[in-house]
């Protein structure tokens, strides 16, 4: 009897302990909840307190030197922020996406960029690989550089070329820039890019001004595209609000030159607008400009529709 009280005794304990065991499982899944959704909710409010510059999960190294290093978190062996490269797989359709920071997902999370959840929608129809190539700080000379570069060595099947209105500008002292890196012979001028601590309004003066006929950055535009190619490529303009002066400028130079340019005007008014926070656009944050995970949605859903739907672009076999 005394034995049977002892066994009796012995299974309570353990069936107590076994109780309070899952109510602190289940306690510090409450508190983790409490703790980790209001912060992924507000995040915004705070992201230039707490990330800017700070999360290499968002694209980040963090230093307190030139603004550039804050392009430096993952990077694979060839310098960009993807697993590494290979070569085209026979059952696999490649595609390399060319471009700057926002390409490379400066502020966003690597699953939140526009390349990868391109990727993930294109597998559905078929097996895909999407390469990142962004960048930051690449301007529309590197960009040519690296696409046909990495064309020889990957022997992709689409390369996707992104474009955005600052891709004239100039960065002192680059050393893969072909063109001259001062005053040229010929008097024209160079418009560089910012520096740290210039304003909006000067920013975008210099991109205004890049565009501007008697500067080399204009001349690099013109020069490019006689040369980049059209066979394979598809021009991509990343934009994530209402398209403005200096947009149009680029596309008409493209269009002029008969390159197969897309751009998310439509879709932007059509679905996109209305996310749009009115406060500071599709971007991250306030000092954090670049497009937000909203935007990259945009751009994928863009680019995907453009993909499956254009046969001369190699996906939809025919």
């Amino acid at each position: 009897m005394e034995e049977s009280y002892n066994i009796s005794m012995i299974m309570a304990n353990k069936s107590d302990r076994n109780y309070h065991s899952i109510y602190r499982v289940l306690w510090v899944i409450w508190m983790l909840f409490w703790l980790i959704v209001p912060f992924r909710l507000i995040r915004p409010l705070f992201f230039d307190k707490l990330i800017y510059r700070k999360d290499p999960d968002y694209g980040y190294i963090p230093m307190n030197t030139e603004w550039f290093y804050a392009c430096s978190a993952g990077l694979n062996s060839n310098g960009f922020r993807d697993i590494e490269f290979y070569p085209k797989k026979d059952d696999e359709f490649l595609i390399l996406v060319i471009g700057d920071s926002l390409v490379y997902g400066q502020g966003l999370r690597i699953k939140d960029r526009f390349t990868n959840l391109l990727k993930n929608k294109l597998n559905n129809i078929r097996k895909t690989q999407v390469f990142n190539l962004g960048r930051c700080g690449a301007n529309l000379n590197q960009n040519y550089v690296n696409a046909e570069e990495y064309r020889k060595k990957l022997n992709p099947d689409l390369i996707i070329f992104s474009l955005y209105e600052n891709d004239l500008l100039i960065k002192k002292g680059m050393s893969d820039f072909s063109y001259p890196a001062d005053q040229d012979v010929s008097g024209q001028k160079i418009v560089y890019d910012s520096s740290p601590g210039d304003t909006s309004i000067a920013y975008s003066q210099q991109v205004l001004g890049s565009f501007d006929e008697d500067t080399i950055n204009y001349s690099m535009l013109l020069d490019l595209a006689l040369k980049m190619p059209k066979d394979k490529t598809l021009y991509y303009l990343l934009t994530y609000w209402a398209p403005n002066a200096n947009q149009y400028k680029l596309l008409n130079v493209f269009n002029q030159y008969g390159f197969p340019i897309i751009n998310n005007f439509e879709l932007y008014f059509a679905k996109y607008e209305k996310l749009d926070n009115k406060k500071f656009g599709l971007q991250i944050s306030p000092k954090e400009t670049h497009p937000n995970a909203t935007a990259n949605k945009m751009f994928a859903e863009r680019l995907y529709q453009e993909i499956v739907s254009n046969p001369q672009l190699g996906f939809i076999k025919k």
